[in-house]
């Protein structure tokens, strides 16, 4: 390794870090150690107050050796400030999207909600299945793409037909331009246990499909103005969601309204904006 400039070491597994440390430990003094985390780092129910996850415990239980630690989000990082007591070691900087070319001539299928995931528990697609067989009963012709690949897609056609709604619910395996599904859809639901960042939510609301979600460690909070350009449920609740998602979908002014706000969502995610956080992260590690 080159001993005569600043060299930034950045790694998202702590597995090496005794390697990376020693590598550090001969490079130019200035050099800097930055470990990433892509994913919630506390374990079932994922939120304050529970453990943190085994496979993070190599670099949180080490902070005193790993002092620069970036995460996705502001809220992750605001969490790990108050759990570690360590207010220069934590950074946030969220992933970057770009601006969506949808055609102007494409048109929205009216009451259609789409959902893009891994077919997997951790989605909670369950939970968007049972709140959508409650919006049934209050809007008619209302309908939900489920699109994905995983080990849950059986379940999931358990479900529905156990509902009752296998004409109001489809499941699709694969799609070559998700976005362009989300942009011929009114809204998107997502009701994850727990994610890191949440690109599906991004990749959504750039297309325009205005989300309804739970409120989920880590991403809503940093990535939908409440009330604005989405909407976050007060907690995890089927019925909660079930009555939000009629809300939006009866009041078609104030769609239309949160649409346009929702479509500015990459303009906040930009690549511009990406690297200043990086700026930040170099020039603030220790």
């Amino acid at each position: 390794m080159p001993k005569n400039e600043i060299i930034m070491l950045i790694s998202e597994y702590a597995v090496y870090k005794d390697a990376l440390i020693s590598a550090k430990k001969q490079l130019m003094t200035g050099s800097k150690l930055i470990f990433t985390l892509h994913n919630n780092h506390y374990s079932a129910p994922y939120t304050i107050g529970s453990p943190v996850r085994n496979d993070f415990k190599p670099i949180l239980n080490h902070l005193d050796e790993l002092k620069n630690i970036v995460v996705l989000t502001e809220e992750q990082q605001k969490d790990l400030i108050d759990q570690f007591q360590r207010t220069d070691t934590f950074f946030h900087v969220p992933h970057a999207t770009k601006q969506l070319s949808i055609s102007k001539k494409l048109k929205r299928t009216p009451l259609t909600i789409t959902i893009g995931s891994r077919f997997e528990k951790i989605k909670g697609i369950d939970e968007t299945i049972y709140a959508f067989s409650k919006v049934l009963k209050e809007i008619a012709g209302v309908h939900l793409n489920i699109i994905g690949r995983g080990v849950e897609k059986k379940n999931y056609e358990s479900l529905i037909k156990s509902l009752g709604v296998e004409q109001q619910v489809s499941i699709i395996d694969f799609v070559n331009d998700l976005p362009l599904e989300y942009a011929k859809s009114d809204i998107s639901v997502f009701t994850s246990q727990y994610e890191g960042f949440h690109l599906s939510l991004i990749e959504a609301m750039s297309a325009g499909a205005v989300p309804v979600v739970f409120p989920y460690k880590y991403g809503p909070k940093d990535i939908i103005e409440n009330g604005k350009s989405g909407i976050i449920t007060r907690k995890r609740d089927v019925d909660e969601l079930a009555n939000e998602i009629v809300g939006i979908l009866t009041n078609r002014e104030r769609l239309s309204e949160m649409r346009k706000e929702t479509l500015k969502v990459s303009k906040k995610f930009s690549v511009k904006n990406n690297v200043e956080h990086w700026n930040n992260v170099f020039h603030n590690a220790r």
